[in-house]
């Protein structure tokens, strides 16, 4: 009855069959009703089996997760919720996602929940990335840079619009090195903006440009650089004091090092560059002088993640698809709850 209106054919098929009962050819009425009837019980099966997919997916909370029944039953529903989005034609995927979100960042509500989880699912389908890796690097910034998870997951879409995946390094780099990179000075956006004029300039992957910036720190606090940095201006010889002295951060020395090399000849670049480490070798005299912590595209990221995951007329359409699976899933269980004593009986 709620479909006829929308669907011509189904109108008219029923029109068809009211006027067959109507006219007494009840032949042809009972030629209709069996087509209707084999339609109806095709749909019966294709709800039980949701159903019992619906089911074994929501086996991955009570495994996964330790929330009293009632929690459990609320994660169920923003698990549909991410279903019926559309970003997945996966009831599984959709579970799997909420569950992961929920065990990673606790203290978010059912509503945010649904909605972050839903578009952590449409960002890893279009940059084509694993939805537990970008989970895992918002964490990672979290963690470091005390970011909130909204403000983790718009840095890290902002990340792939620039371009910072063309290694296919990106989520590992931010991993790896997120909280050496803090304790070395850099705020975000600066990490983030290094990583882009590094691979802009050169660099052959982010994982070399967040080392070179980690292994500076390890050898600036060993003393390794002292005797290079002796022969520099006075400056730089003052921001090393400085660090020394706590005032300054590993971030400050690099900066004033490249500085000074921008000065010297192409020769004495090679050789201070040398000096600083076999990381810095292989990313080139290019590479390393341009490094750049300001970048403009780094310092507002707020809505990068909606940005990035708006819907579009293919989302649209699987929510739609998706919705009328969950609805089915419903019916199905009604079904199987039905038939479960008749299943009991011949068992």
């Amino acid at each position: 009855q709620e479909i006829s209106p929308k669907a011509k054919s189904a109108e008219d098929s029923l029109d068809d069959m009211t006027d067959a009962i109507n006219s007494g050819n009840m032949a042809e009425a009972s030629e209709i009703i069996s087509a209707v009837g084999d339609k109806i019980v095709e749909l019966g099966n294709q709800a039980k089996d949701l159903a019992l997919e619906f089911e074994t997916s929501f086996g991955t909370i009570a495994a996964n997760t330790n929330l009293s029944k009632a929690e459990m039953e609320n994660l169920k529903g923003v698990a549909v919720d991410v279903f019926k989005s559309g970003v997945t034609d996966s009831i599984d995927e959709a579970t799997q996602a909420t569950v992961l979100m929920k065990n990673t960042f606790k203290d978010l509500n059912n509503e945010d929940l649904g909605k972050i989880t839903s578009q952590v699912v449409a960002l890893s389908k279009r940059t084509n990335t694993e939805y537990t890796e970008n989970i895992r690097a918002a964490d990672y910034l979290m963690k470091a840079f005390g970011l909130s998870n909204q403000e983790a997951f718009d840095m890290i879409a902002s990340g792939y619009k620039n371009g910072l995946n063309a290694s296919n390094d990106y989520t590992d780099t931010i991993v790896e090195y997120s909280g050496t990179v803090k304790e070395a000075g850099y705020t975000q956006e600066e990490f983030f903006s290094m990583l882009d004029s590094g691979l802009k300039n050169g660099a052959r992957n982010t994982d070399l440009i967040a080392d070179s910036m980690v292994e500076f720190g390890k050898k600036l606090a060993a003393g390794d650089y002292e005797e290079m940095i002796a022969g520099m201006s006075s400056e730089t010889q003052n921001m090393f004091n400085e660090y020394k002295n706590g005032n300054a951060t590993v971030s400050d020395v690099m900066t004033s090092v490249k500085e000074e090399m921008k000065k010297m000849s192409p020769a004495e670049q090679q050789e201070a560059l040398t000096k600083l480490g076999s990381q810095f070798e292989d990313m080139g005299v290019k590479g390393f002088l341009g490094l750049n912590k300001v970048n403009d595209g780094f310092k507002n990221v707020e809505g990068a993640m909606d940005s990035a995951t708006k819907k579009d007329p293919a989302q649209k359409w699987q929510s739609s698809w998706n919705e009328l699976s969950a609805s089915l899933s419903e019916v199905g269980t009604d079904i199987l709850n039905s038939l479960q004593p008749l299943m009991d009986f011949l068992a």
